[in-house]
């Protein structure tokens, strides 16, 4: 069954609610250009029933394991320019990665390969200047040309009426889905009500 990862997550009692639906991981920005920013003071509730991301750009390496550490995060989400030696780095210092790249139609997949060995998934998102949360869908058909047998998140743009193309994807790798502003009220608020069905789509 695909993971379920609902990123860009900011306001207590919105992501308790969101805890209720069992997501498999909940994501926390601490890229400060983004708007659900969430600041290296961010503690998330307790007890949370979900695994936690923590997503960082270009960040220095020092300042990720810092908040890593301080929250306890389950995964380090690397969404930038991090090279490969960036990765080992905090890997090796035993931590969870998962690495991100943005798609278009140029994507060459061969770029990835030096990142294999130092990040437990990847992640495709659709290529943009801000670095995620554009609400824009890459086109899925790359997919097809995945060479590697490192599992990945699909991500970018997925919206309430996309669980049934989803499952149509044919890709033995593909481990979860990374869902975010199309399931927005607005910036860092998600609507719990789209998702619960969402989620029902993705796992019956």
């Amino acid at each position: 069954m695909l993971k379920i990862k609902v990123c860009g997550m900011r306001e207590p009692e919105n992501i308790l609610a969101l805890d209720e639906l069992k997501p498999d991981i909940i994501g926390f920005i601490y890229y400060a250009s983004s708007p659900r920013f969430v600041g290296h003071s961010f503690v998330p509730p307790h007890a949370l029933s979900a695994k936690k991301a923590g997503v960082f750009v270009n960040e220095n390496a020092l300042s990720v394991k810092s908040a890593a550490i301080n929250v306890h995060l389950d995964y380090i989400q690397l969404h930038g320019n991090e090279s490969s030696d960036y990765c080992a780095n905090l890997y090796n210092s035993g931590f969870s990665i998962i690495k991100a790249f943005g798609m278009n139609h140029k994507t060459n997949f061969q770029v990835m390969q030096e990142y294999l060995p130092f990040c437990d998934f990847f992640l495709f998102d659709t290529a943009s200047k801000n670095k995620g949360g554009s609400g824009r869908q890459f086109d899925w058909r790359i997919l097809e040309d995945y060479p590697f047998d490192k599992p990945f998140f699909l991500s970018g743009g997925i919206g309430p009426a996309d669980a049934e193309e989803i499952k149509n994807i044919q890709q033995p790798f593909l481990y979860g889905i990374d869902l975010n502003s199309r399931f927005e009220i607005e910036s860092g608020i998600k609507k719990i009500p789209p998702l619960k069905t969402f989620f029902h789509a993705i796992r019956q």
